[in-house]
């Protein structure tokens, strides 16, 4: 039973490790810079019909090849909005991008 408690100890001291070397990593630091847009979407006209715009959208910013990508954020609850998150490493960055 000792055994099977220090192997549960070391494993986890081992995963706590290694999560501290992959957060100091650098490789995959977040954006100094977070831009947040909200987008009210009109009562009925979320889900499907929503997801369709901006499916077209996400497709002509491929096809134009835009170096910039976001992460979108629909409510589940409250009032119908979508936020989209941009990061960028600097305010000069962002400008171009506007």
């Amino acid at each position: 039973m000792k055994r099977m408690t220090w192997l549960g100890v070391g494993t986890c001291l081992m995963a706590g490790c290694l999560g501290a070397v992959a957060q100091n990593s650098g490789g995959n630091a977040p954006p100094k810079i977070l831009s947040v847009a909200r987008e009210w979407t009109k009562p009925g006209k979320n889900g499907m019909s929503h997801e369709k715009t901006e499916s077209a959208f996400v497709q002509a910013m491929t096809k134009a090849k835009w170096p910039t990508h976001y992460l979108a954020a629909e409510s589940q609850s409250g009032k119908p909005r979508v936020l989209f998150f941009t990061g960028y490493d600097s305010f000069e960055a962002w400008e171009k991008d506007m």
